[in-house]
């Protein structure tokens, strides 16, 4: 298990780079009026994975060995190698004296790097430590705690509020020019509002991800391979709605409403998860998860195109990098966070006489739906279906939260954006960006020439 905790780290730091860069080099090299028609290119990539990604990984895990699910990603990943090597060889970055490995070495935000991921690492630890071993556990809450003050001061240090204060010989603010975040993103109102929404839209959604899977699995006895097929109206219907999102952004920059609408859509759809029990027929199963998939398409790629109009005085891949940060924090949470509260619940629903450990290697969910007598297996399966419920419960309530912020954005038109943008080839517009960027960025006090919104 450890080997397989240190393979995972070094592939998701890899996945999380590649995630990244597909978003920073799209925002750097493609105009702005064409932009939305790459981003639907890359949903329709999205649409093909969340059609074959389910499917795959239940063959696999019913028909041969879950461990399959790794060894296809090798020639996978090879071709993926060669063809990012012959396509993007013909775009070259502007040269620059300062993308020195030692340059980076000692001007990179360690500081900031070392508050937001290690705050994210102890929560997420202690959100899991929480299913095991529940709240009562000194080192539980300690980790939460301290993951929630890391955090914390990780987005004061790179809001920049203190400036060049020192405390100690230590600067109490970020540097803003080498920033792990774009100051003003956290200073700007439509920014900050974006970032909430964010951090509960992929905590909601990973968190559905893994938790419907496991309602369709113990409580109605489905395989791998079926609970895959069940997640479809989810996953490929917010894929699939996310071209149609991409359309209509494109088409009319009416971005603020189709995030509300996004937002809207998910947290009703939520709710209405949250009368999922052992007694839904498959249509309630297939529609209700539905509506919130819908609404998870539509907040795909809208928020960065919203984020990126609002700060476009700032540099384009530090706010881009920033909003996936926040989105990576909370689809780190979002499992973690489920289960501790999935577990705590479970211990309150189950029957005093009966234990449920699901935390065991190789645990059979399908066993709940044969349990003997009758008595006790609607018994446990109501406590499982309703400990599922209290997740979407906290989901409808984070993500209503972020809808009523949503109601504070203000609409920013793309046309001086366009206007600039557009007519510039993308390999010379990178260069420009990458050369001007030290002296149009940022004034003297390090913050971004043009105010967001």
């Amino acid at each position: 298990m450890r080997s397989l905790v240190i393979a995972r780290a070094l592939q998701g730091v890899g996945g999380g780079g590649i995630v990244t860069l597909i978003w920073v080099i799209l925002e750097e090299v493609a105009p702005v009026k064409s932009r939305h028609r790459w981003n639907a290119a890359l949903s329709a990539v999205w649409s093909m994975s969340a059609l074959a990604g389910p499917l795959m990984g239940g063959v696999f895990s019913d028909l041969v060995s879950w461990r399959w699910a790794f060894y296809m990603n090798l020639p996978v990943g090879c071709a993926a190698l060669i063809a990012a090597m012959l396509s993007l060889s013909a775009w070259h970055e502007a040269p620059c004296n300062k993308s020195s490995i030692a340059y980076l070495l000692v001007h990179f935000d360690w500081v900031g790097l070392v508050l937001l991921v290690g705050g994210t690492a102890a929560l997420v630890i202690g959100f899991s430590l929480a299913t095991m071993e529940g709240w009562s556990s000194t080192l539980t809450l300690v980790l939460v705690f301290a993951g929630i003050a890391s955090l914390i001061l990780g987005a004061l240090y790179e809001s920049g509020i203190f400036g060049a204060t020192r405390c100690w010989g230590f600067s109490l603010g970020a540097n803003p020019k080498h920033a792990l975040l774009a100051p003003m993103l956290l200073r700007t109102r439509t920014a900050g509002i974006i970032l909430v929404f964010s951090f509960f839209q992929t905590m909601s959604f990973n968190a559905g991800t893994f938790y419907l899977a496991l309602y369709y699995q113990s409580v109605h006895g489905s395989s791998a391979l079926h609970a895959g097929m069940q997640l479809l109206p989810y996953t490929l219907g917010s894929s699939l709605v996310s071209l149609i999102g991409f359309y209509i952004s494109g088409k009319t920059s009416a971005h603020i409403t189709i995030i509300r609408t996004g937002l809207g859509l998910m947290a009703t759809g939520f709710g209405l998860m949250i009368f999922l029990d052992e007694r839904s027929g498959v249509i309630v199963q297939t529609l209700i998860p539905l509506v919130a998939g819908v609404g998870v398409g539509l907040l795909l790629k809208t928020p960065a195109t919203a984020l990126s109009l609002a700060m476009r005085g700032c540099d384009v891949p530090a706010v881009t990098a920033g909003l996936l940060l926040v989105r990576f924090i909370g689809t780190a949470s979002g499992v973690s966070i489920g289960g501790a509260i999935y577990q705590s619940r479970l211990a309150v629903n189950l029957p005093s006489d009966f234990s449920l450990d699901m935390s065991v290697p190789n645990f059979d969910y399908r066993m709940l739906t044969t349990l003997q007598p009758e008595s006790l297996r609607n018994s446990v399966l109501q406590a499982v279906s309703r400990s599922i419920s209290s997740i979407w419960v906290v989901c409808a309530l984070c993500l209503s939260i972020g809808f009523f912020l949503s109601l504070f954005l203000k609409q920013t038109p793309a046309g001086d954006a366009s206007s600039s943008n557009d007519e510039t080839i993308p390999s010379e517009r990178s260069s420009m960006l990458q050369s001007q960027f030290d002296q149009n960025n940022y004034g003297s006090t390090g913050t971004c020439k043009k105010g967001g919104v």
